[in-house]
């Protein structure tokens, strides 16, 4: 019992000692020395002069180690983390200053061991963070373009309407933004994002996405349906004007290779001879 009231009397003592900081989350103290976070999570830390004096005497040789740790703090308190909900900004922070409180008490090699658990933490959340958006981009954006396809489509056949290239339009465009889609879902893990570009460019580029894949789709039906390529297929009905689409929208390389191919055909034409 009369030890456990010396631990209570000195954790009292080293509050009130650093009581005129503005500590939100204690990370580590002592007498001469205390690292914390405060109400923004920002990491702080304090020394005395005698500390500061018996540090650099102690580890005269390591300095530069020290230093580096200083750095990867500083870099690492750099990353936004405003993305982050609010118990994954306290957890990277409490990282980074468990780290930092490592380094003051001259541990270097878990002081960097904690900076990269910090780093590979922060950066897995920040990625989390970015495909969400690129996905809700693309999802929402797919799904208006498949409603509105067919809406016209059920709009086209419930008023008995003569209008066959609007509904191949519908059903190619529709099959390309589906197919961009899966392509999103395939490659997303592969896909370089970043949060610090924010919402609104994520958000552009996964519409993006979709939208080249209803152009691709539109173009590659046109291209079949001229005679350019794959002409076998023009006379097959709405199934292959599905596949057709739905191929071009998840491939990046199908379109550019049909257009190439038509590409070899007029250059190969006698009329484009000299």
């Amino acid at each position: 019992m009369g030890e456990q009231s010396n631990i209570g009397q000195n954790d009292l003592d080293l509050e009130k000692k650093w009581s005129f900081l503005p500590i939100e989350v204690l990370i580590y103290s002592t007498p001469e020395m205390v690292v914390f976070l405060d109400k923004e999570l920002d990491v702080d830390w304090q020394t005395t002069d005698e500390f500061d004096d018996a540090f650099d005497k102690k580890h005269a040789n390591c300095l530069t180690d020290w230093g580096e740790i200083q750095n990867q703090v500083s870099v690492l308190h750099g990353v936004p983390i405003n993305y982050l909900s609010g118990a994954q900004r306290l957890s990277f922070r409490r990282m980074v200053a468990e780290a930092l409180a490592r380094g003051l008490q001259g541990d270097f090699d878990n002081a960097r061991t904690m900076l990269v658990h910090a780093q590979t933490f922060v950066q897995a959340r920040n990625e989390e963070i970015s495909r969400t958006w690129f996905l809700e981009a693309s999802s929402v954006c797919c799904v208006l373009i498949v409603l509105v396809a067919l809406l016209v489509i059920v709009y086209i056949k419930h008023n008995s309407l003569d209008s066959t290239l609007e509904l191949e339009l519908a059903l190619s465009g529709s099959a390309g933004a589906l197919g961009a889609l899966l392509s999103v879902f395939q490659r997303l893990s592969k896909t370089p994002l970043d949060p610090t570009a924010g919402r609104k460019l994520h958000y552009y580029e996964g519409t993006a996405r979709v939208l080249t894949g209803v152009i691709a789709g539109w173009v590659s039906q046109f291209m079949v349906k001229l005679g350019l390529v794959l002409s076998i297929l023009a006379d097959k009905g709405w199934a292959a004007i599905f596949i057709i689409g739905f191929i071009a929208g998840i491939s990046e390389r199908f379109l550019p290779t049909l257009i190439q191919h038509v590409e070899t055909q007029a250059s190969s034409h006698p009329h484009n001879k000299q």
